[in-house]
C-alpha cells in the first residue's frame, strides 16, 4: 500500500482513506472469485437461474474493485498487488463454495453481500462531509450491494416457499 503523499482531505488523511479502500477492494475481488467459482459448481432446482446471477454479481464486484482502485490512484495511493495482500486485508471473508446446493450458496452470498454493505457503511460513516468523492462512491456500490442482497434473498423465499407448497400437498418420496 504505496501512499505517494499525505494529503489532508477535510478532516481524513488520504492514507486512511486509501487504507479503507484498499480493504474494501479485496473484498470486491474475493466476492467476484466466489461468485464465479460458485456459479461453476451449483446444483439444484433452479440453479440456471442462481447461476446467471452469481455471475452477473462476479462481473459487478470486478467492477467495484476497478472503481476503488482509481479512486486509490487519484489519492496517490497503490493497490494491493499480490493475491496475499488481497486475503490478509479483506474485511469480509471468502467462503469457499464447498457445498453445491443452491441453497446453501445462496445463504453465502447473503452473509457476502450482508458484509460489503456493512464495509460501505463503515466507508461511507468515515467519509462522510471529508470526502465526498470517496463518499459518494462508497454510495453508488453499496446501493449495487442491496441490490445484490435483495436478489439473492428473493431466490431463497423462493425455494422456500416452493418446499413449503411441496409439504402442503404432501407431494414428496415415500417408501
Amino acid at each position: 500500500m504505496g501512499l505517494k503523499s499525505k494529503t489532508l482531505l477535510v478532516g481524513i488523511e488520504a492514507g486512511t482513506v486509501i487504507r479503507m479502500l484498499n480493504k474494501a477492494y479485496a473484498d470486491e475481488w474475493l466476492a467476484a472469485f466466489q461468485y464465479q467459482t460458485a456459479a461453476l459448481q451449483i446444483t439444484g432446482i433452479i440453479r440456471k437461474s442462481v447461476e446467471k446471477e452469481l455471475c452477473e454479481h462476479a462481473r459487478e464486484e470486478y467492477e467495484h474493485a476497478m472503481k476503488l482502485a482509481q479512486r486509490i490512484q487519484e489519492l496517490g495511493g497503490t493497490v494491493l498487488l499480490t493475491p496475499e495482500e488481497v486475503i490478509k486485508e479483506a474485511n469480509c471473508a471468502y467462503v469457499k463454495p464447498g457445498d453445491a446446493c443452491a441453497m446453501k450458496i445462496i445463504e453465502q452470498t447473503i452473509a457476502s453481500e450482508q458484509c460489503a454493505i456493512s464495509v460501505y457503511k463503515r466507508i461511507m460513516e468515515e467519509t462522510c462531509q471529508k470526502d465526498m468523492i470517496t463518499f459518494q462512491l462508497a454510495m453508488e456500490i453499496m446501493k449495487e450491494e442491496l441490490e445484490h442482497e435483495e436478489e439473492f434473498q428473493n431466490f431463497r423465499e423462493d425455494i422456500q416457499h416452493f418446499f413449503d407448497k411441496v409439504r402442503e400437498h404432501g407431494i414428496g418420496c415415500s417408501r
